[in-house]
């Protein structure tokens, strides 16, 4: 792997896991919250099984979806070349291009988790602004989890 293109997949993370900053600061500006100390922590969870409940049960779908789903498309990509007979070595390509789209795919799966908390947060009923928090801290945290190194990328694919 080339400096280069571990600058590009550094940058497109950067600019993933910073959207979802971005988000939040956005949403509170939409509800008007100026003063972050004006925040009730205690309505940071829905209270009920209403549609609010569902966004974000939608919400934390997406991000264990973001585990899972790229080790299928993984796994799925690696059965077709072995069924067509390929050398495995040649029809796999660079670890940049066989790492690429799982990992951008687990990242924006990640972010929709803190997009459905904006969602919730804002659009859902009365704008209760606490609810974007924890989607976005666990987008966040699963986010700076991937931090994309050359070893992390030969984990994602599967290479030793």
């Amino acid at each position: 792997m080339t400096p280069q293109q571990l600058m590009t997949i550094r940058l497109l993370w950067s600019s993933l896991l910073m959207s979802n900053v971005i988000l939040v600061v956005v949403g509170f500006f939409i509800a008007g919250v100026t003063d972050p100390s004006t925040l009730v922590l205690a309505r940071a969870i829905p209270a009920g099984p209403d549609v609010v409940g569902i966004v974000w049960g939608c919400a934390f779908g997406s991000l264990v979806a973001s585990f899972a789903l790229p080790r299928l498309l993984l796994s799925t990509s690696s059965s077709k070349s072995t069924r067509f007979g390929a050398d495995a070595a040649t029809s796999r390509g660079t670890l940049i291009q066989r790492a690429q789209t799982p990992f951008l795919l687990s990242m924006a799966l990640a972010e929709a988790c803190t997009l459905m908390g904006f969602v919730a947060a804002l659009f859902m009923g009365p704008q209760v602004p606490e609810l974007m928090l924890l989607p976005a801290g666990a987008s966040v945290l699963v986010g700076l989890s991937r931090n994309p190194t050359e070893a992390s990328l030969r984990r994602l694919v599967g290479d030793t």
